[in-house]
Order: C-alpha cells, then sequence, then structure tokens
C-alpha cells in the first residue's frame, strides 16, 4: 500500500466502525473495541475486524521507518485516536492527517 492510498484506507475504516458507548452487541457476535463512552470506536463483526487488522498491517509494514520504530499496538491506537478525530470533526482523512500520523509515530 502506497502512502497516498492510506486516506482512502482510514476512511474505509471510519466508515465500518460504529461509536458503541454502552458496549451492547444484540447480534452476538465478535467485536473489538477502543476506549469506552463517547470515545468508543468499535468493530463489530469478523469481517470488519478483519478489515481492522488487514488495513493496519498493511499500512504499518509498508512503511519500513514506522515498522522499525514503534509497535504495532502503538501503531493501532494512534489509527484509532484518528478515526476518533475525523468522526469528530465528521470529515474524510486527508493527506495532512496521514503525514501528522507519521510524524507522531515517529516523534513517540
Amino acid at each position: 500500500m502506497t502512502k497516498k492510498e492510506f486516506p482512502r484506507a482510514i476512511d474505509n475504516l471510519k466508515e465500518i466502525s460504529i461509536k458503541n458507548p454502552s458496549f451492547i452487541n444484540e447480534s452476538e457476535e465478535p467485536t473489538r473495541s477502543f476506549g469506552i463512552g463517547n470515545s468508543n470506536v468499535s468493530f463489530i463483526g469478523i469481517a470488519n475486524i478483519s478489515q481492522l487488522q488487514e488495513t493496519a498491517e498493511k499500512i504499518y509494514f509498508s512503511n519500513h521507518e514506522i515498522r522499525d520504530t514503534v509497535s504495532f499496538k502503538s501503531f493501532e491506537k494512534e489509527i484509532i485516536n484518528l478515526i476518533r478525530k475525523l468522526r469528530e470533526q465528521n470529515r474524510k482523512c486527508s493527506q495532512d492527517d496521514i503525514d501528522q500520523l507519521l510524524q507522531i509515530l515517529l516523534e513517540s
């Protein structure tokens, strides 16, 4: 995956995630949740959880500087933070968002 493809990949993750502040999952499908209350970002269902994992791995492993400097868990946390920010601002991911994300990761 190229850096120019990152914004669309993040937008796809934003689209399949939900805010689930009560952690109620009536569908009984597997769920992967980050945060509690209004900051919650959840992925419900095997397909959505798999897409999160695959997308995060593609972005992570496509940048050797990030891969060599930051743990995957820290990387995933920052992707979720970006999804929260985009959701709060009700907008799509931009290349500037990606540049800021990479800068934050490399400074940590």
